[in-house]
């Protein structure tokens, strides 16, 4: 029965091994485009007021769906990291502010579109945390994202 356990134990490594190489491939196949669509269209949405309205349209929708698409592969990388005991936080003291100032401009055209009302508010106090950036990133673009996905048109999201 030990021997039975034993191999059963690890095949089922193996089948864990096979899916995280071919999450990893696919994650790395399809991130390559994705970078460049996404710097294509910051190229683009440099002078998108000088365009029509709608290939301004356009653009807004490729970049929200870049967007949604990149938040999306970043959670699978963090899946596959987890399944593998291999997910890597690089903490450091950070302001959140930073964080915020950083990810907020990215989700403009999404609640833009939704004609939703993103209202961050600073109290002007500095909250130092010893946070992985990217990773704070990560959670506060899931959480609007969600927020945005389940407030409906004209919704407002406030956020302190």
């Amino acid at each position: 029965m030990r021997h039975l356990d034993a191999a059963w134990e690890a095949m089922a490594q193996s089948v864990r091994r096979l899916d995280s190489t071919v999450l990893s491939g696919v994650l790395h196949d399809l991130s390559g485009p994705l970078t460049a669509l996404l710097t294509s269209n910051t190229l683009l949405a440099q002078d998108l007021y000088a365009l029509p309205p709608e290939k301004r349209w356009t653009v807004q929708t490729m970049q929200r769906t870049g967007i949604q698409l990149q938040s999306r592969l970043e959670d699978l990388r963090c899946a596959a990291a987890l399944s593998e005991s291999n997910l890597q936080i690089h903490a450091r003291p950070m302001e959140l502010r930073e964080v915020v100032l950083e990810v907020l401009p990215l989700l403009v055209p999404l609640i833009d579109h939704r004609k939703q009302r993103l209202e961050v508010i600073d109290r002007g106090e500095a909250h130092i945390v010893s946070a992985d950036p990217r990773r704070v990133a990560q959670i506060l673009i899931n959480l609007i994202l969600h927020a945005s996905d389940h407030g409906g048109e004209g919704s407002n999201l406030d956020s302190t």
